[in-house]
């Protein structure tokens, strides 16, 4: 019985795969038991088993090499013609047992005894199952190789990522940079401020149509007065009094009476004092 065991990394895992199964088929095998996965990198790796006959063994390995990168190979080699002629013995010794039950049976005549040699019957039957199948298993081992391929896709490489080279801007650059971001900041304030208005201006319409409704209500409705309370008087200021009429010549004697009478008035000024004259024996100053 001839096994062998490739390792081989292909860009495409699935491609590699039909290839595999095609050239199986092409040398008289069959494809068996596959195994693919693929990692959260999207790095998919699979495991097939091929089963091909030992004339098409060397060429099949060679033509599955070439399916990408060689990564390992390992054959070998095992020997089962002895185990398949131990297995061929023991079935003749199996086969010549069951068949003495069965002449035993036929010779029973107890109810307990034909019970009994059913049960052993059974049980060598199934032993003669298992060595056959061992045999038919044997055989098929020696009648085809097997070659498990194990396929994989190269790692994922990082990318380098380069930053770009800063340029030095001129001043005309840098002073067109600067008004652009003026620009920029003047328009998201002026956005803001104008949707900030547009979601308080619903509440601003709403509240001046309940002040005028409420104005307009309390200028229509009629004032009542309370029962057993007299209406209140309009409020007029007080008459300031009348001013006297500014008499006619009068002597001083009225005119202070008048004053007297007419705190409005103030009273008049006293006559002014004549000087004194000098007496006869004092002379006023020489011309």
């Amino acid at each position: 019985m001839r096994t062998a065991e490739l390792s081989v990394r292909t860009p495409h895992v699935e491609d590699a795969l039909l290839r595999a199964r095609t050239l199986a088929a092409a040398a008289g095998g069959y494809a068996g038991d596959e195994d693919t996965a693929v990692d959260a990198q999207g790095h998919a790796t699979s495991t097939i088993q091929l089963r091909v006959p030992p004339a098409a063994y060397d060429g099949l390995l060679d033509d599955l090499a070439r399916l990408g990168t060689l990564l390992g190979r390992k054959v070998s080699v095992d020997d089962v013609t002895s185990q398949v002629v131990d297995a061929q013995s023991r079935i003749k010794s199996q086969q010549a047992s069951v068949d003495r039950v069965r002449k035993l049976m036929d010779q029973a005549s107890g109810l307990s005894d034909v019970v009994s040699l059913e049960s052993e019957l059974s049980t060598r039957e199934s032993a003669l199952e298992a060595l056959e199948a061992q045999q038919a298993s044997l055989r098929a081992q020696a009648d085809l190789a097997t070659v498990t391929l194990r396929l994989s896709e190269p790692p994922v490489k990082a990318a380098v990522h380069k930053e770009p080279e800063k340029k030095k801007d001129g001043f005309w650059k840098t002073v067109g940079g600067a008004l652009s971001d003026g620009w920029h900041a003047f328009y998201v304030t002026v956005r803001a401020v104008l949707v900030a208005v547009s979601a308080v201006l619903p509440f601003l319409a709403l509240a001046a149509i309940v002040v005028v409704a409420w104005r307009l209500l309390r200028r229509w409705r009629p004032r009542t007065v309370p029962a057993g309370r007299p209406p209140a008087m309009p409020r007029t200021a007080a008459p300031l009094p009348k001013h006297p009429s500014v008499p006619g010549p009068r002597g001083g004697a009225d005119l202070h009476q008048d004053a007297a009478q007419d705190p409005w008035t103030e009273p008049p000024a006293a006559p002014p004092v004549p000087p004194a004259k000098p007496s006869d024996g004092e002379q006023g100053p020489s011309d």
